[in-house]
């Protein structure tokens, strides 16, 4: 019997449209996106458990019996749907062995609100023409080189910016984004389906932090998405700044998601 996944990760996947995959195999669930093998957390399992010191090493070999023909999957990612930690015993073998723990805040609200007007009268819009993809593409890759220090982090992230376009021409969501004049000071997606939505990629340039951007960019992609929404989800790391953001705009704490990952210069 496949397993029951997690509000996370059905909403992951509600956002990568087709170009992710995914099949089960006895008691997990196996994540793909063939075109993007180096997405971390395009391409990994689903337990229903969290691993136990005695599982830790099974679960890997799983990983890689899965991937086997995925010679480009170069990373080991792991995830369980169950809002249970990892114990110390596991996290100190799980240092020792390289992977780098993963503790997410899935938060979810009934009507999303600003949490303060801006500083200046910046320009919100939705994302349609050709110019303005480009425009908050650059900037995504700006805010996401922030973190992902990777040469090849650009090439991805345009990679993805491409299915988040083609998504939005399907009616499937919207891109919003902030303006100073004609330049793209951040910007974000919301997705939905069934009467849930989806943010996404949500991101301000450095210098126009703390002005309010990013709340009145989420209040006005839920006005603008153009179809009924019951539950907006918005995932952040737990306890980090962006969490305490969206906290401060409406949003409520549902469970955490919880994973690993071995990046390949781990």
């Amino acid at each position: 019997m496949s397993i029951e996944l997690s509000l996370a990760i059905k909403t992951d996947l509600m956002v990568e449209g087709a170009r992710s995959q995914i099949t089960y195999e006895d008691d997990i669930a196996i994540v793909r996106t063939p075109d993007l093998p180096s997405y971390y957390f395009g391409n990994f399992l689903v337990f229903d458990e969290a691993p136990t010191a005695e599982m830790f090493q099974t679960y890997i070999d799983r990983f890689h019996a899965a991937f086997k023909q995925d010679p480009e999957v170069k990373h080991v990612t792991l995830q369980w749907v169950h809002d249970i930690a990892p114990s110390p015993e596991v996290m100190a073998l799980a240092k020792q062995l390289g992977y780098s723990y993963s503790r997410d805040a899935v938060l979810v609200s009934a009507q999303p609100k600003a949490h303060r007007e801006m500083s200046q009268n910046y320009d919100l819009r939705v994302i349609q023409t050709d110019q303005d993809w480009e425009l908050v593409t650059n900037a995504q890759i700006e805010i996401g080189s922030e973190t992902y220090k990777q040469p090849s982090f650009p090439d991805f992230k345009r990679s993805k910016m491409l299915t988040r376009r083609d998504l939005v021409d399907q009616g499937k969501g919207i891109w919003v984004a902030a303006f100073d004049q004609e330049t793209c000071i951040g910007d974000m997606g919301i997705y939905a389906t069934d009467g849930i939505a989806r943010y996404q990629s949500v991101g301000t340039k450095k210098s126009y932090r703390g002005q309010g951007i990013a709340g009145q960019l989420i209040a006005f992609a839920a006005n603008e998405i153009g179809q009924p929404v019951e539950t907006y989800v918005i995932i952040a790391e737990a306890e980090s700044t962006a969490h305490r953001l969206y906290a401060k705009c409406g949003f409520d704490l549902k469970e955490h998601c919880h994973s690993f990952c071995k990046y390949p210069d781990a």
